[in-house]
């Protein structure tokens, strides 16, 4: 077995492999997505790793460049994201040698921090690669309607799926929003704690978190002081309004952002609003949640150099957002 960087004329194959072993499952696969990931992304191209058996691609493994800031200094991390192995070459330790293989070229590039959102049937390999748990990430949930939900949780046993679909263009309407909004103005003043990790959010990065993805549409809440990004998602028990980023200036009233938030929900016909609920993220000071469920993605952890992990387990001192996790 061989072991090489995957290259541009790679991605085909990948895709194939990816289909191959994974099938199409709740996210689409396919080059555009694939490029769109790793990249266009702001943060940098994607570290890839592929192993052969001669001529075949039998493994890859994909790590997501990302950049945290505390307002002071920025930690280059990235996250473990697309990895497969052919259905007809398990149990070879495929997936292990690439892992540990890319986490070595990770280190020379200057890497920080690897983190991740495995599954239950991952999380093992993982954990015995080092990783750690951080725990799930808390969700806040504003409940508007609780009669609607009840009865539409009662009524709606098909509703299933993700609300994720392949989506040929930029979403325009939302690029022109971000250019009028201006959210950057906002960007230095996030409403984070100082020594707070954060993402090391940019123009640049928000076009193309929320207008250029490929498989979900996202939508904004521009207000004096304020912008929003946020997804509509279709649950059993109804309509969601999912606030994935929030920008907030200093001199906007906590009653001023509920009231819009509210309305904007009333709006679009949504039974609930959710958040990222980690105690430093500001809509948690914001919006005063009725629920806080263990429904949010398990994180795990791992040290790769130069940090101090107590920053990051616990969400101590790590404040990623809805935006930050969901999707990847």
């Amino acid at each position: 077995m061989t072991i090489r960087p995957g290259t541009k004329s790679d991605i085909p194959q990948i895709i194939e492999l990816l289909k191959l072993s994974l099938g199409e499952g709740l996210m689409p696969k396919s080059e555009k997505y694939w490029q769109w990931k790793h990249v266009d992304n702001p943060f940098g191209e994607s570290p890839v790793l592929l192993a052969f058996e001669g001529e075949e691609l039998v493994g890859v493994r994909a790590f997501m460049r990302w950049r945290w800031t505390n307002g002071i200094e920025t930690i280059e991390a990235i996250r473990a994201v697309d990895t497969a192995t052919h259905p007809d070459h398990q149990g070879k330790g495929i997936f292990k040698k690439l892992t540990l293989a890319a986490l070595d070229h990770c280190k020379e590039m200057g890497i920080n921090m690897v983190y991740n959102t495995p599954n239950e049937q991952s999380k093992p390999g993982y954990i015995k690669m080092g990783w750690k748990e951080v725990g799930k990430l808390p969700i806040g949930i504003r409940i508007l309607s609780p009669i609607k939900m009840f009865i539409n949780y009662l009524k709606n046993k098909n509703v299933t799926g993700s609300g994720y679909e392949l989506i040929e263009k930029e979403n325009e309407a939302l690029v022109n929003t971000i250019d009028h909004a201006d959210p950057g103005q906002y960007l230095g003043t996030t409403g984070y704690l100082p020594g707070i990790w954060r993402t090391d959010y940019s123009i640049d990065y928000i076009k193309w978190r929320y207008a250029r993805v490929p498989v979900a549409k996202y939508f904004s809440i521009v207000d004096h002081g304020l912008y929003i990004n946020y997804r509509i998602k279709e649950n059993r028990w109804g309509r969601e309004l999912r606030i994935c980023d929030i920008f907030v200036s200093k001199d906007v009233k906590k009653t001023e952002i509920n009231k819009v938030i509210k309305r904007e929900a009333k709006n679009i016909g949504a039974v609930a609003i959710t958040y990222g609920s980690v105690d430093h993220y500001p809509a948690k000071k914001i919006l005063k949640s009725t629920a806080n469920p263990s429904i949010g993605p398990i994180v795990t952890w791992r040290f790769i150099q130069d940090i101090d992990e107590t920053e990051w387990l616990a969400f101590n001192q790590w404040s990623p957002s809805l935006g930050d996790l969901e999707l990847f």
